[in-house]
């Protein structure tokens, strides 16, 4: 900035301004007015913004220090490279011209020896562009983000050079010189100096790793490396090294194998205990209960991670009780002559807060009570931390948002806050049509349109067709989840179907019926439904080894089925598309015939229950168990066929063909299937690509059916594999390997699953 202080005036001006100018200590407004002030050159940037940067103004007295401010303030902008100020006499004052020189555009940008790196990727790391200008000290900057994007993929020996042709007055061409080097992988990582915490415990927490199967990890990337720094000390001091100390890492290269060597030495020093654990300032709660709710106690290791999480129990137990502003700060008093803390919980209760107003933002289509009737919370209650958790998880359960979030913000009362309500919706109707394939259907056809936020009062409706190698289906279902606007659910369904599984099941079935469901809560988190079902059904074509009760149910043609059924249903998952952690448990009692007339008399009771739980990382634990039995009663001989229990196939005991778990008859050969069935699938899921929902899943797989000549026993057919699961538009898609761990004579070595539609 040569012309920084340099004002350029004209010789007249020069001397006319000696003439007029003050004697010493003259005040400011002897000084001449400025007149006018024009801007030349300004060609990149707008004048407006120039003018924006300038304190000298029109009708202000002539200063040589602003003016010399000015300058430096139109430097700051970064697009001049010189800057020259002209002032003329006009008009009874003076007239300033800033003059000014731009710096020339980068006419051309080139990457000069890189080989291993495209070009547009390489670009894609820096902020020059043609066009553009180069800021002061660019080309070192961005010489600097080239290297340390060659040393993210691994060539640390790389040197990168950046210069500037000047190939006219207002143009000049960058070019960056690249020498490449050598890719490198880390080979080895090692801890020197630890003796409390394993090498391998600590390298698990390293976001850098060593190279694993020529393709995972082996890239050092320094600034995740100065993280991994960090997160040494942090375990540290989770497990009481208060005066922890990690070194900067020494990297050895080794190039003649083209390896790296991480060495990071560690001083672990002492090992702190708790010496003493008060609590102080509390009256809601008594001192027993808070020593309930954390895990540090006196005499144990002090781990900071341990007292943040005890510090976020008491603080939600408070909250709990509508104590939103309660602030519990630990107070801690490191000795390190005897190696121990004392800690104080130091607990500010506050007032009691209480909920002021609900205000509901993002809903477009959908209505505000379809929301507030999902929300455990409202206006006047004591505020209560675990009912608005709860209350977020029902609004994204509804299945209408991509985003639901709430937020609490302190009301103009103390005691009083606002819960806000911000959803993103996203479309819930739906039409497709489409074909595929089912592992259970054979190739079908399927044409569905539905809307599961009718008018945006959250009732669904929805109609579906297939057409299929193996079976036909249509159902239409209408589902009001709170009827009159009650907590009554109230859903009536039309159905027909019919089926092609004579060479699995040994007899295809055609069936009709009506069903009306309605259900309410019972008490938290149980809902109770009860079902009435009427059905014609016709077992038809059957196969040559059909069993004996097959055969007389269908010598009978068709027949009709009254029932009645009873469920009960918990569901504590987090999600019921992607659970980690909850339980789902549903039991179930149908009567069939009796009282309710119809040809079938029977009874099916049914329990399923499923458990999932976290287990590292994103791997999440699902273990589901099922058992059924059946009875007929009266003129009814045995359990009708179409409520018998077959195994096998994707739902039940997967590596095992579909049906083909089944008692036989011992006079035909062919299954008769089970008065009462179990069947246990164990899964562990796991991430393969968040961006598309994409899970992987090995699961093993065990039960059987027994019919009523046997009482359940633990004879078992055992299935394993894999697969992987993703949720399309269309729902959700499975597609898994199972093998038959005990298989009979005939059965495939393996059996690959295909099927859409509800996950279990």
């Amino acid at each position: 900035m040569t012309s920084l202080l340099r004002v350029r005036l004209t010789l007249f001006l020069c001397g006319c301004l000696l003439l007029v100018a003050p004697p010493r200590g003259g005040r400011a407004q002897d000084q001449p007015l400025i007149t006018q002030i024009d801007v030349v050159g300004a060609r990149k940037v707008e004048e407006a913004t120039v003018r924006f940067k300038l304190k000298s103004r029109v009708g202000d007295p002539y200063s040589p220090e602003v003016v010399r401010e000015d300058i430096k303030g139109l430097y700051t902008l970064g697009y001049f490279e010189d800057i020259e100020v002209r002032a003329d006499i006009f008009e009874g004052g003076l007239k300033l011209t800033f003059v000014l020189h731009e710096k020339p555009s980068i006419q051309s940008l080139r990457i000069v020896g890189n080989r291993k790196l495209a070009v547009d990727k390489i670009k894609a790391k820096i902020d020059l562009v043609e066009g553009g200008i180069i800021p002061p000290g660019g080309l070192a900057k961005n010489a600097e983000k080239i290297r340390l994007f060659y040393e993210e993929e691994g060539y640390y020996q790389i040197q990168v050079e950046g210069r500037e042709e000047r190939v006219s007055p207002q143009e000049v061409a960058v070019t960056f010189h690249i020498v490449e080097g050598d890719k490198f992988d880390i080979s080895e990582i090692r801890i020197i100096g630890n003796r409390a915490l394993t090498e391998k415990e600590i390298k698990s927490k390293l976001q850098t790793s060593e190279l694993f199967l020529f393709f995972f990890g082996g890239t050092l990337k320094r600034e995740e490396l100065a993280r991994d720094l960090d997160r040494i000390r942090a375990l540290y001091l989770d497990h009481g090294f208060l005066d922890i100390a990690v070194a900067e890492p020494e990297i050895q290269l080794d190039t003649d194998r083209k390896k790296l060597r991480i060495l990071i030495r560690v001083e672990e020093g002492p090992q702190y205990r708790i010496r003493d654990l008060t609590i102080r300032g509390n009256s809601l709660f008594s001192e027993a209960e808070i020593q309930g709710l954390i895990k540090s106690q006196a005499g144990g290791i002090f781990s900071r991670e341990m007292l943040q999480r005890d510090l976020v129990a008491v603080t939600d137990r408070y909250a709990e009780r509508g104590y939103l502003f309660a602030d519990v700060a630990p107070v801690t008093d490191i000795r390190r002559a005897d190696n121990t803390v004392t800690v104080s919980l130091e607990i500010t209760e506050g007032r009691q807060a209480f909920v002021n107003r609900i205000e509901i933002t993002g809903n477009v289509r959908t209505r505000d009570k379809v929301l507030r009737r999902e929300l455990l919370l409202v206006e006047g209650d004591v505020f209560n931390s675990r009912l608005y958790q709860e209350s977020r998880k029902n609004l994204m359960n509804l299945g209408f948002f991509e985003e639901v979030k709430l937020d609490t913000k302190r009301a103009a009362a103390e005691d009083r806050v606002d819960l806000e309500v911000n959803v993103k919706e996203k479309p819930t109707g739906a039409f497709s049509i489409g074909g595929g394939y089912s592992t259970v259907d054979g190739f079908i056809g399927v044409a569905s349109i539905s809307q599961a936020n009718l008018f945006g009062y959250g009732k669904r409706i929805s109609l579906s067709g297939q057409y299929g190698q193996n079976a036909n289906r249509l159902n239409l279902v209408y589902t009001d989840p709170h009827f009159l606007d009650t907590d009554f659910l109230v859903e009536p369904r039309l159905f027909s179907y019919d089926t092609d599984y004579r060479d699995t099941q040994g007899f295809n079935q055609e069936g009709a019926g009506a069903s009306l469901t309605v259900g309410h809560p019972l008490f938290e988190r149980v809902f109770g439904t009860l079902t009435y079902l009427y059905e014609r059904i016709l077992i038809k074509d059957l196969a040559p080894n059909a069993p004996l009760l097959v055969q007389l149910q269908a010598a009978q043609g068709e027949t009709f089925t009254s029932a009645l059924i009873f469920a009960l249903a918990r569901d504590t998952r987090d999600s019921f598309t992607e659970p980690t952690r909850g339980m789902r448990a549903r039991f179930s009692f149908e009567y069939a015939g009796g009282f309710l007339d119809a040809e079938s008399n029977y009874t099916v009771t049914t329990l399923e229950v499923s458990q999932y739980w976290p287990l590292w990382w994103k791997f999440v634990g699902h273990l589901r168990g099922n058992i059924a039995y059946g009875e007929a009663f009266g003129d009814t001989p045995l359990l009708p066929v179409q409520k018998r229990f077959f195994l096998g196939g994707a739902n039940t005991v997967r590596g095992y063909e579909n049906f083909s778990i089944s008692p036989t008859s011992p006079i035909t050969g062919g299954e008769t299937g089970g008065n009462k069935a179990f069947w246990i699938n164990g899964e562990i899921l796991f991430p393969l690509y968040d961006p598309l929902r994409l899970r992987g899943v090995v699961f093993l797989d065990m039960g059987n059916a027994f019919d009523e000549l046997r009482d359940f026993s633990w004879s078992v057919k055992y299935g394993a594999g894999f697969g992987v699961r993703f949720i399309s538009p269309l729902g959700a898609i499975r597609l898994e390997v199972g093998f038959p761990l005990n298989p009979d004579p005939g059965d495939k070595a393996y059996r690959i699953i295909f099927s859409a539609g509800k996950l279990f």
